[in-house]
């Protein structure tokens, strides 16, 4: 029988109670195991052995493993914007902002193993589970919005032409580097990645106003 690890996990109303940190304990060790493996690839022990609980002490939190897998890639997510909008919050100015994103996509790795979660999940559940790619969908337009008010700052500010339309450059921008972290993936040239930043530094240089 494993031991269900209890770990001190504090929110901003104090100590969780034991069920709630039990539960968060669960979507914390299982979004790695998600993020590298996929939904599918993700078995029940895998699971049981990351979070060291049995098959019970996990689906007494969660109605099913979809269930669990919703909530470790809100987790995903959370984890990783929040990173990257504290390192972005550092920058002076707005279009530092965008330079910086292209830095971090290309060169931080995830903290969770397995690379971005919304290509992952997106990629996966393409004529995969309907609500995974839903997620994926959200917040890969969450990403666009964020990221397009950084562009209009941007524009606010001076730094880029006011021919430039911010929402298109942020597209194309973010769907370069998916394309490229796909291309990496596939062949495992690490400078693939490199080679479509710094192109896309240039790019983003010829907006500059």
């Amino acid at each position: 029988m494993r031991k269900e690890k209890t770990e001190s996990i504090l929110d901003k109303g104090g100590i969780m109670k034991k069920g709630e940190m039990t539960k968060q304990l669960i979507i914390e060790k299982s979004a790695p195991i998600f993020n590298r493996q996929g939904y599918h690839n993700a078995s029940l022990s895998d699971l049981m052995e990351a979070t060291g609980l049995e098959k019970g002490g996990i689906y007494r939190h969660f109605k099913s493993k979809e269930e669990l897998a919703c909530e470790a890639f809100d987790y995903a997510i959370e984890h990783n914007s929040k990173i990257q909008m504290e390192i972005l919050e550092e920058c002076e100015t707005a279009f530092n902002k965008l330079e910086t994103f292209i830095k971090i996509f290309i060169t931080t790795k995830s903290l969770l193993g397995g690379g971005c979660p919304v290509f992952n999940t997106a990629v996966e559940n393409d004529d995969g589970n309907p609500v995974l790619k839903k997620k994926a969908l959200t917040a890969y337009n969450h990403w666009i919005q964020k990221l397009t008010k950084i562009a209009e700052d941007a524009k606010q500010e001076g730094s880029l032409k006011e021919t430039v339309n911010p929402e298109s450059l942020v597209i194309f921008i973010l769907t370069s580097l998916e394309g490229a972290l796909i291309a990496k993936n596939l062949s495992g040239q690490k400078s693939t990645l490199t080679t479509v930043g710094e192109e896309l530094m240039s790019y983003l240089e010829t907006k500059k106003k």
